[in-house]
């Protein structure tokens, strides 16, 4: 009888440790949960939690820091993962399942060991951060998970803080297209030293592709007829210069979707729906994203001859140049002739040779020696009648860069 007292008064014990073994389970599951974020700081943004994005067409290198705070005094925090966040979403718990919600930090797993203040208080030190070009509309927050014994699952929560996204205010009225002001044949001034960014993403068609965008201003018209000649004159650039340099410029159509770049300081605008509102968009294109430019600007209507572009090749002997154009059908192409010259490039141009083909009056080459490279240059064309020596077009301005 006393040994089956002692069995039972065993199994009793062995019980009762289990259950108590199960108990600090439970209980250590549920101080994983016994915490909040209680601090969360951006460097560098303004009162209002307002951080402005100075480069809307580059990444921005961002550092936040936070604090983790004990929820009870009977128990310490578990471990928590915590991770920046961009989104758009508006909803305030539902950010993760929002298409544009992306992370903008390595995850930081802050261990229950790093707790200090007797496993009470974790403070991070700066933690880096890297937001995208062209995110700009949305908020930045932090999402810290963790497992929460009440559900029995891991949890993310997000932190009350919340910080906006501010770009610089501009002080002219043609910063972005809905600004943009009226070209017509009336040349007018232009610069975009104090203009800003605009978020609209960079055209497809902007190279070099490495480059960031420079700050740029907009412009538009309505179609009267169906070719257009925009013309920049008294072109100045401000700035140290990256790479190549370009006055370039982009044209959309009433929706904003683009139809082509240009970079000549006369471009031709051909096909265009009589009626339409069309939008222009200008900048300096250089590999220093502060490089501004300024210059006066028209826009004259066409008939139906007009140089649309130059098309440059490189070829054995040099660099070639065609000109790509379009013509009345009522001129015959053998009734078609082109005159060339060079211009002084904006640096001094070595060695260079017009030779004008013989088999096509709107193709040249220009030569240069062999030490010749990186050196700028510029050709003006017009197109011209052979029978009746009548000019057809105005000069058409061409830049281009000879590099090896």
């Amino acid at each position: 009888m006393r040994k089956l007292m002692s069995i039972k008064m065993f199994m009793k014990n062995k019980m009762k440790n289990i259950l108590i073994l199960a108990l600090l389970l439970v209980f250590g599951r549920t101080a994983e949960a016994n915490m909040v974020l209680s601090g969360f700081n951006l460097n560098g943004a303004s009162s209002g939690n307002k951080f402005m994005i100075n480069n809307l067409h580059a990444t921005t290198d961002i550092e936040f820091r936070f604090t983790l705070l004990k929820y009870s005094d009977q128990y310490a925090p578990g471990d928590c993962y915590v991770t920046l966040l961009y989104t758009e979403s508006p909803e305030n718990n539902n950010y993760d399942s929002h298409p544009s919600t992306i992370e903008l930090s390595p995850t930081k797993y802050v261990r229950k060991s790093e707790f200090a203040s007797n496993g009470t208080i974790f403070q991070s030190v700066w933690l880096p951060a890297v937001l995208p070009a062209y995110k700009f509309s949305g908020k930045i927050v932090i999402r810290y998970r963790f497992f929460l014994s009440a559900q029995n699952k891991e949890v993310s929560w997000y932190s009350t803080t919340k910080y906006d996204l501010t770009i610089p205010p501009s002080t002219i009225s043609n910063d972005d297209y809905t600004g943009a002001i009226e070209l017509s044949s009336v040349a007018i001034a232009g610069s975009t030293k104090e203009a800003t960014y605009s978020p609209q993403e960079r055209p497809l068609c902007y190279s070099p592709s490495q480059h960031s965008m420079t700050k740029d201003i907009w412009y538009k018209f309505i179609a009267t007829a169906s070719n257009y000649e925009l013309r920049f004159n008294n072109v100045v650039f401000f700035g140290h210069t990256v790479g190549y340099l370009y006055l370039k410029t982009a044209l959309y159509n009433s929706s904003l979707n683009l139809i082509d770049c240009y970079r000549n300081n006369v471009s031709s605008f051909s096909n265009l729906t009589i009626g339409q509102t069309y939008y222009i968009r200008c900048w300096a294109e250089n590999g220093n994203p502060d490089k501004t430019v300024e210059f006066n600007v028209s826009l004259v209507p066409r008939g139906g001859n007009v140089i649309k572009k130059i098309n440059f090749y490189s070829v054995e002997m040099g660099r070639e140049l065609i000109v790509d154009y379009s013509k009345d059908s009522s001129i015959p192409d053998s009734d078609i002739t082109f005159e060339w010259s060079i211009l002084p490039g904006r640096e001094e141009t070595a060695n260079v040779v017009v030779n004008q083909s013989s088999d096509s009056p709107h193709r040249i080459i220009l030569e240069y020696g062999n030490d010749d490279y990186d050196k700028s240059f510029g050709v003006k064309v017009r197109m011209k009648r052979v029978s009746t020596g009548e000019v057809l077009t105005d000069w058409y301005i061409y830049s281009g860069y000879i590099y090896i």
